[in-house]
């Protein structure tokens, strides 16, 4: 077993809900990549799975406070491995030309005012731009035929 699993294990075990394999490969997987992940980036971790037993996964996981489900510039869901209880309230950046999704820091936190009587339930901040790999290409963005994925 892989320290992720470990901890997976660990983490569904503290839940009210039965510690499947579809959970504990799917939260497994989340993980292991340590980054926001589509639906088709952890199918790919996990090929045997089947992929709606990994969507209900992936919602009981975010259910369960034990994945934050974000969405990116294209309306793509990404989920990524989370602490329950803990404040996920931090933008993400997104390459834009490999689509890659990372989380990141804002110095001083991220304070938003409320009108009176709104009550927050979730931000979202996309920062969008290129990554360090992608940087350091010589293309110019927009003249790709294909964005690459990374493995």
């Amino acid at each position: 077993m892989s320290a992720a699993e470990d901890v997976a294990r660990d983490l569904l075990a503290r839940t009210s809900g039965r510690i499947t394999t579809a959970r504990l490969t799917a939260l497994s997987a989340l993980l292991s990549l340590g980054r926001a992940a589509t639906h088709t980036d952890l199918h790919r971790q996990a090929p045997d799975m089947d992929r709606v037993s990994l969507y209900r996964a992936l919602d009981w996981l975010a259910e369960q406070g034990l994945a934050s489900r974000i969405t990116d510039a294209d309306g793509v869901w990404r989920y990524e491995a989370s602490v329950p209880g803990a404040d996920h309230h931090h933008p993400h950046f997104q390459c834009s030309r490999c689509h890659q999704t990372t989380c990141i820091e804002i110095e001083g936190g991220l304070t938003v005012r409320l009108p009176a009587g709104f009550t927050q339930e979730k931000i979202e901040v996309l920062v969008k731009g290129l990554c360090r790999t992608c940087s350091l290409v010589s293309v110019p963005l927009g003249k790709t035929t294909k964005a690459r994925r990374p493995a």
